[in-house]
């Protein structure tokens, strides 16, 4: 949870505002919800692919596609958000320990 509002915090100072923000389009998570869906689609990918179990595998290969699936829709949201196209919820809740 703290590295998803540090990578959040991160990303509001270091990416640009969009030009004409009102055009672009919002996208549902903060980068630091888009990441952790990211690590966890690896993690479990990892964990299906070092395994000894057969059975295992076409699982492992479904969790591939994933991890790629994501992978590409960070790109895409990475240069969508770099050419103004899309922008980053303004309204990111605090989640981290202090707050609970």
């Amino acid at each position: 949870v703290a590295l998803i509002e540090q990578i959040d915090r991160w990303a509001l100072t270091a990416l640009p505002a969009p030009r004409g923000r009102r055009d672009a389009a919002v996208h549902t998570e903060t980068l630091g919800q888009v990441v952790d869906r990211l690590i966890q689609a690896w993690t479990l990918w990892h964990l299906l692919d070092t395994t000894d179990n057969p059975s295992d595998q076409k699982s492992s290969q479904a969790a591939l596609d994933r991890v790629t699936e994501l992978s590409i829709g960070y790109d895409d949201l990475v240069n969508d958000l770099l050419g103004g196209r899309r922008r980053l919820p303004c309204h990111q809740m605090p989640v981290g320990p202090a707050e609970a």
